[in-house]
């Protein structure tokens, strides 16, 4: 399979309100490509500075149930 097939297939396996969602796929020039949801906004990294520790501490809990539901579903996140 191709890195773009295997993409596709692993988009279809997630649903989690913190993830970005799979809408479908497009043709584009001969070649399937996944359609997800756009996030907008600035990274973490660029307004973290300005929490207070409560909002901080709510983030991190997110992001451990988001990386504890991939681990689940036996995905490996690398980023």
């Amino acid at each position: 399979k191709t890195s773009s097939e295997r993409e596709i297939k692993n988009y279809k396996k997630l649903y989690h309100p913190f993830l970005s969602q799979f809408y479908g796929t497009v043709d584009i020039n001969g070649k399937e490509s996944p359609v997800i949801e756009c996030i907008n906004g600035q990274g973490l990294n660029y307004c973290v500075s300005s929490f207070d520790i409560e909002t901080k501490v709510k983030i991190l809990l997110n992001i451990l149930l988001t990386i504890h539901y991939l681990h689940k579903i036996k995905f490996i996140y690398r980023d």
